[in-house]
């Protein structure tokens, strides 16, 4: 699981060769806070299908922006920089994953 920062977007979000899944929260908020164990399980159970990234939004404000997120916890799916899939608030891994099997 990748820590995605404004300085690391680029790198880390528009060369690799999978979509990126990305999770927008803060430390400061309670669902966000939840949806941070529930990312490492999403991690294993994508097993390489797509990188996975956590960003806390106080930390990387231009990426926040350039997604243009106004709700946490907020979970976008990129292919190749372009979005493919928006999923808002908490819900099990498996719900996740099996919500974004079809852009994998």
């Amino acid at each position: 699981m990748i820590l995605l920062t404004d300085r690391s977007y680029d790198r880390d979000v528009l060369t690799p060769d999978v979509p990126v899944l990305i999770a927008f929260g803060s430390a400061d908020d309670g669902p966000s806070k939840a949806l941070g164990g529930v990312m490492a399980e999403v991690d294993r159970l994508l097993d390489g299908k797509a990188e996975v990234a956590v960003v806390n939004v106080p930390d990387a404000p231009v990426t926040v922006a350039r997604w243009g997120i106004t709700r946490l916890p907020t979970l976008i799916l990129l292919k190749d920089g372009v979005l493919e899939r928006v999923l808002l608030g908490v819900r099990p891994a498996a719900r996740i994953v099996a919500d974004l099997a079809e852009h994998l």
